[in-house]
């Protein structure tokens, strides 16, 4: 049942009595394999949910470090930890706002709810369902978040209706499934339904930060809810993993793109508008002696012109989202190679080059499946060299063959 707005009270039974909490801070850091060998030999109950918990700790140990300092903490059922962010994503959000009143309508896990309240003196949570609920609150005090109030058994529309305040900020993380269990992919069937409620956040927050998959179609988001001031595309060791739309209730400006990429233990960020993108002039260039490839955030964002244009880059072709030079460009932000040849889309031209016949081979604005032209070509997976097959100008199809530069101090290596 609704709780009028009051913490829901932790459930005592889940905090590890004396002797549990000792043995799970003694074999914080065993191994999986260790701790599956003592679920086998374990006959108490409790030890057993316990190990259970530890081992879910530290299977998720890259996604969420800080949680192995907890030992008190419980993990809800998979499905709610795989929709969860990352550690690191949500310190990326974090980073973005501070204030006075801070509210998750869809708080889940609370990952990001944990860390960005931690930026606010008031902290306001959702969360409908009753059992993810009591284990959140649990959790929030055990990270010592002293500040959340959290509704439990509350929808975000609920709230809105019901309960709304004026925050600072209003976050959403809306479910990507629908009631079946399957995969949506269109803002209008994210749960709540962003399109819906957008007036009433609009009303109550003065900042409106909403995360998405990052299949979403951004240009399609922005049509539907509107003003959105800015899109951080982010993305780790080149992979994307969320789309983060921000609204600032004031603010006239354009809508800025913020690719933002994790790599290495740093961030890169670029920020430029569609505007920018639109105008920006750039030339066309067979390969030179350095290829570039974008790294993820930059490519959802679409960045394709703007690229060129802020790194002194020449582009392959309009399709082809590749770019060159003659002289390195260091302070590019993606993937860098030297192009060693170029060659027909032929396995007897590439053998001349490549004898071994083994390379990372991916394609570019090229027809077909990789797998197939590596069948055809008779290229093994793996090595040294990197295969672009890709469409260059006049629609010439062709190999480049290279090597992955890497930078050192600001030098080639």
């Amino acid at each position: 049942m609704k709780q009028d707005g009051q913490p829901v009270q932790k459930n005592a039974s889940w905090k590890p009595e004396a002797e549990v909490l000792a043995w799970m801070v003694q074999y914080r850091n065993a191994s999986e394999d260790d701790l599956t060998t003592m679920l086998m030999n374990q006959k108490n109950e409790v030890f057993k949910t316990h190990i259970h918990q530890l081992k879910s700790l530290k299977k998720n140990a890259k996604k969420w470090p800080f949680l192995l300092q907890y030992p008190e903490i419980i993990l809800p059922p998979g499905l709610n930890q795989e929709q969860s962010s990352s550690e690191l994503t949500a310190r990326y959000k974090a980073a973005l706002f501070n204030g006075q009143r801070f509210c998750d309508l869809t708080t889940g896990m609370g990952m990001d709810a944990y860390w960005i309240g931690r930026n606010f003196k008031e902290v306001v949570l959702c969360e409908p369902n009753a059992e993810l609920a009591a284990i959140t609150s649990h959790n929030m005090a055990v990270l010592g978040l002293e500040q959340a109030r959290l509704f439990a058994e509350w929808h975000a529309e609920e709230w809105l209706q019901d309960a709304a305040e004026e925050m600072d900020l209003i976050y959403l993380d809306p479910s990507r499934r629908n009631q079946q269990g399957a995969k949506t992919f269109f803002i209008e069937d994210y749960e709540p339904r962003l399109n819906e409620i957008w007036p009433m956040l609009l009303k109550y927050g003065k900042r409106i930060m909403f995360k998405t998959s990052p299949l979403l179609d951004i240009h399609r988001c922005l049509q539907m809810l509107k003003p959105i001031h800015e899109v951080h595309i982010i993305s780790v060791e080149n992979e994307c993993r969320e789309l983060v739309f921000v609204h600032e209730r004031g603010l006239e400006s354009e809508t800025q793109f913020i690719a933002a990429h994790h790599h290495q233990g740093q961030w890169t960020r670029s920020a430029f508008t569609p505007t920018a993108e639109e105008n920006a002039e750039l030339e066309y260039s067979i390969p030179l002696t350095f290829i570039y490839e974008p790294n993820a955030s930059l490519l959802k964002a679409g960045a394709f012109k703007w690229t060129a244009a802020h790194f002194g880059l020449k582009k392959l072709h309009p399709h082809t989202h590749l770019y060159t030079s003659e002289t390195f460009v260091s302070h590019f932000q993606g993937r860098i190679f030297r192009c060693l040849q170029i060659c027909k889309i032929e396995s007897k031209a590439l053998k001349e080059f490549l004898p071994e016949m083994k390379g990372n081979l991916s394609m570019r604005n090229f027809p077909g499946r990789t797998e197939d032209l590596r069948k055809k070509l008779g290229i093994k997976d793996g090595g040294h060299h990197y295969l672009f097959a890709c469409t260059l100008q006049q629609d010439e199809k062709r190999l480049l063959i290279c090597t992955k530069v890497e930078v050192q101090k600001d030098h080639v290596v």
